[in-house]
Parts: C-alpha cells; structure tokens; sequence
C-alpha cells in the first residue's frame, strides 16, 4: 500500500531487566536483557520476543521506516508516489520494508516494448531481537517475476550489527551511493541485454566459473532453467557428472523466463531467481552480490 498505510502495522519494542522471580526473591542476569513486544489493545500483556546483550542497541522498525521516507524525500522522491510493501515476522521481531519507486524514467529500466521492466527498489531489513543485522540496499525489482537486481557492488549495500555505533541515517548514505552509479548501471545492463550467449558458451560457463562459486546443483539448475524455463530435480542422487550433463527432470515453470535463455541478461535472471531460495535475507543479498561477477566471467562484460 502507500506509506501511510503501512505506518499503522508497526509494532514498538522495547527492552527489560531478563529475570525472574520465585516467591520472595527476585533474579536479574545482569549481562542480558529482555525485548518486548508493547502492548496493543487495551489489558495485553507485553510479549517476549528476544533475549539480547546488554550491549545491544534497540532499533524501532519504525524508526527504520521514518529513516528511509525522509532519506527518499530529500533526493526529490514524492511520498505520495512511493509503493510499500511490509513483511513482519508473526511476532513482529524481524521487519522486510521495501519502497518502490515512481514509474519514472529515471528510476525504470525497460526490457521490451510490450512493458517488461525493471523499477528502483529501496529495501530495509532489521530485527529487535538480535536474530539478524541491520541492512539497507538499493536493487532494481523485475514486475513480471518479482526477481530483484543488486544496483552496483557490495559497497551499495549497508549492514550494521545493532550495536552503539548503528546509526539508521546511513541509509541516506546507501541512496545516494546508488543513484550515483544509475547511469552506469542502464550501461551494464543494456550490454548484457545486448551480449548473446550460445548453448555452447552457457555449457562452459555453467561447467566452469558457475560451478566453482555456487556448486554443482545450482549450476546444473541454471542450466535447465536457461534451456528450457523450467527447475528440475535430480533422480540419480550421488550422480558424478558436470552440471550441464547431469541427469534432471523438469519441474515447476520459472515466472519471466526467457526461453531459451540467449543473452547475458536473461542468464542473470535464472541466478536472481535461485539467489532468492536462500532461507536467510543475509545469503539472498549475498548471493545477489555475486551475479555481476559471475555475469562478467560469463560474457566478458568489464565492470565499471
């Protein structure tokens, strides 16, 4: 929905002594502390969520969200044309934000006429109970498939442990990092678009730099789902043979597939999608990292 929207569904946290007490006498652990999810309705009780160090820094999800509006607003983004989406644990201890930026040239990337295209995405994860690092970046969100695109290196993306020195304002930082490199990014991008990929190039790649850096399994995926559209499975277990010559059957249709996959765009797009089957966010970003250097060893396409 709009900012506004989302901006009621937030819960608040805060910390308190963790200790318990047993008829008269009362324990304190004077090295941990307690965070709680605060009351909602009228007569809840606080609930539990996190068992943290004392060193550690509460950073409200809210706090998080007003950080990132007033970092949007600052380059130019009207609020009013920003869509949000909000993804809560179902204690609220861990936050997934993203905001969607407008439907502007400067911040679309078309990939066809028919209406294909990529939008500028700002997404925030943070946790209050310790369980995940604070991280902001800058991505380009596929609408067709939901794929999402690192915009840049590892430097665009902020990850901070929640401790004394984690200041969310450096989410601005990340932004503007960002929307510096735009126009080298619709450089790369086009070249990729641009760059074509034979099956037999696919089949050294897949066999080669794909296999070193993300294993066999994914590499033999991405070979079948660049072929032909579709995962697949593996029906002979301990098979011992190269991605590309191993034994699969397909599966579940890849949403935006482009079949065949024959350009170096399209390649990125079956890695995109595999990044996201990581179960944790922090291995989704860096698998993502890793695409425009496996990109790169794919087609020979220089990063700038």
């Amino acid at each position: 929905g709009t900012v506004d929207d989302i901006g009621t569904r937030i819960p608040s946290f805060a910390t308190r002594p963790f200790g318990f007490t047993e008829g008269s006498a009362c324990s304190v652990n004077s090295r941990l502390k307690l965070v709680v999810r605060e009351t909602v309705k009228p007569g809840e009780a606080p609930m539990p969520v996190g068992v943290v160090s004392r060193s550690y820094c509460l950073v409200q999800h809210r706090t998080v969200i007003t950080t990132a509006l007033d970092a949007l607003s600052k380059v130019g983004i009207r609020l009013e044309q920003v869509r949000a989406s909000l993804r809560l644990t179902e204690q609220g201890e861990r936050m997934a934000l993203s905001l969607l930026f407008p439907e502007d040239d400067r911040y679309a990337f078309f990939l066809d006429q028919r209406g294909d295209q990529l939008r500028l995405r700002l997404q925030c994860f943070n946790s209050v109970d310790g369980s995940m690092g604070f991280m902001a970046m800058l991505g380009w969100y596929r609408f067709i498939c939901s794929n999402g695109l690192v915009v840049g290196e590892v430097r665009v993306n902020f990850r901070k442990r929640h401790d004394p020195y984690l200041d969310p304002a450096e989410i601005g930082g990340v932004l503007s990092t960002g929307l510096s490199n735009l126009v080298e990014e619709r450089k790369l991008y086009s070249l990729w678009l641009q760059t074509r990929v034979d099956n037999l190039t696919l089949r050294n790649w897949v066999d080669g730099p794909l296999r070193a850096k993300w294993g066999v399994k994914l590499a033999a995926r991405t070979y079948c789902i660049a072929r032909t559209g579709r995962d697949c499975r593996f029906p002979l277990r301990f098979e011992k043979r190269l991605p590309s010559e191993k034994t699969m059957e397909p599966t579940c249709a890849v949403p935006g597939a482009w079949v065949p996959a024959d350009n170096a765009f399209a390649v990125s797009q079956v890695l995109s999608w595999l990044a996201k089957e990581r179960h944790e966010i922090p291995e989704q970003v860096e698998r993502m990292s890793e695409i425009p250097e496996l990109i790169h060893h794919l087609a020979g396409v220089e990063r700038r």
